[in-house]
This record gives structure tokens, sequence and C-alpha cells, in this order.
């Protein structure tokens, strides 16, 4: 009998044994992937001294060479989306099709925290569904599940907004970022009430993950409901203070 448990241990042993080597190629390869595209962001942006960003507040401004944060990518010309939150994606399905990079954590957040159930290939098949054919950049968020730590690709974030902002100073050195629709207003641009969100109202898998989300995003466009109060402001504001200092950089909000 003692011998079947310690056979049945070390079954178990080598089992969890498997499972570590699997992330740890899996995440390996994660990690290649990154720096490939690291080396195409190079390329693309080696001409253009100043980044611009916008957000989903009321100043985002329409920009073909804008980077989209979240829903925000409707003002450019929709090549790269941010997205620290899995529900940033709801609305924009007609869009996919055209993304040419996204970035997203391994773990992305449904709200406000991460879930264990909710990894990175939930993001790629909810992408593929509609016609992705572009790539992913995957970066860990200190809420992560994974045993295996990005050290490179790790980022303490408080909003989606400062990790573009860290990774084109980390790996492209640019120094000048000029946001639009990030900390002006506490307000969302009204143009992202026009988002189509049929496709989503429609997916059996995510509707109930809409549901908790759609009325967060409405209070957005009301100034007494908005989640946006002078307490997230400053937060915001706080983090891109310590990035100014962290890399030397212009961090300018319009």
């Amino acid at each position: 009998m003692n011998q079947n448990v310690e056979s049945s241990n070390n079954i178990s042993l080598e089992s969890n044994n498997d499972n570590i080597k699997t992330e740890i190629i899996r995440y390996e390869n994660i990690i290649k992937n990154n720096y490939q595209i690291i080396g195409e962001l190079k390329e693309y942006f080696k001409d253009i001294n100043t980044i611009t960003i916008n957000g989903k507040g009321e100043t985002a401004k329409y920009d073909s060479n804008a980077l989209g944060i979240n829903q925000a990518i409707i003002f450019s010309n929709k090549d790269f989306m941010f997205i620290n939150d899995f529900i940033s994606m709801f609305g924009i399905e007609e869009y996919i099709k055209n993304i040419k990079y996204v970035f997203c954590p391994d773990y992305p957040h449904t709200g406000h925290n991460s879930e264990e159930n909710m990894t990175y290939n939930n993001v790629l098949s909810y992408l593929t569904k509609y016609g992705f054919t572009g790539k992913v950049f995957i970066y860990q968020l200190y809420t992560s599940f994974s045993s295996y730590k990005m050290i490179d690709f790790t980022f303490l974030s408080v909003s989606t907004t400062d990790i573009p902002i860290q990774i084109f100073s980390k790996f492209l050195n640019k120094k000048d970022f000029n946001l639009y629709g990030v900390c002006k207003s506490t307000l969302y641009h009204p143009d992202l009430l026009n988002l189509n969100f049929q496709y989503i109202k429609a997916d059996v898998e995510y509707i109930d993950l809409f549901n908790k989300f759609k009325n967060l995003y409405f209070i957005n466009f009301n100034k007494s409901l908005s989640i946006y109060d002078q307490n997230i402001l400053d937060i915001i504001l706080n983090k891109f203070k310590k990035l100014k200092n962290e890399y030397n950089i212009n961090i300018n909000l319009n």
C-alpha cells in the first residue's frame, strides 16, 4: 500500500515537472516573439521621435499615426492596440481585422482584476474569431498568475496608457510622448458612444462579461457618475511623473 502511494506521488511530481517545463517553453517562445516585435517597432518608428497616444477621454484626437488605448483605436489607423483588460475589445470587433499589433497581459483583467481562467489565449481566440491576422506582444502585470516571471516584460501599471510609454521608453528609447484623451477630463469622448456592441451581445461565451462591463462603460459619459474622479486622475498622473523620472522622458497631456 505504501508502495502504491509512493508511486502515485512520483507520477504527480513527474506530471508537475512536465507542466513546469511546458510553461517555461511557452514563455520562452513568448519572450522570443516579443523581441522580434520590438525589432519591427524599431524599424517602423525609426524616423518618428514623438509618439502620439490616444486614450478614451474627451480630448482624444483623430490621428492616423497614433497608438490606440483600448477602444480608442477608433481615433487612429488601428495598427496598434494596447489593452490591459479583456473587455477593451468589446465594441471594436469590426476593426479587429485591421489591427497589426495587439499588446496585452498574459492574464488580462476582466474589469479591475485578473482571473486564473482568463489568459492571453482567450484574447487570441477572440481576436481570431473576428479576422485578426496580426501579431501579439504579451507582457506581465503584477496580477499575473504565472509562476514564470517575464522580468524584462513585467510592468507596474495603473492604467493601460502607461504600457506603451514604458515599452517605447525602455526598448525604443523614445523620449517624447503626446497624449490625447488622457487625464484632461473625467468623461469619455462622445464618439465612443457610437461603438457597435452587436457582436458581443450575440456572443454566448462572453455576454455575461459584457453585461457586467456595459454599465461601467456608459457611466463614463456622465460627469456625475464617471469613475474618473480626481483621485483616479491623480494616481495616473503620479505614475506619469515616476515614468518621467525613471526614463528621462517628456509626457505632454493634450
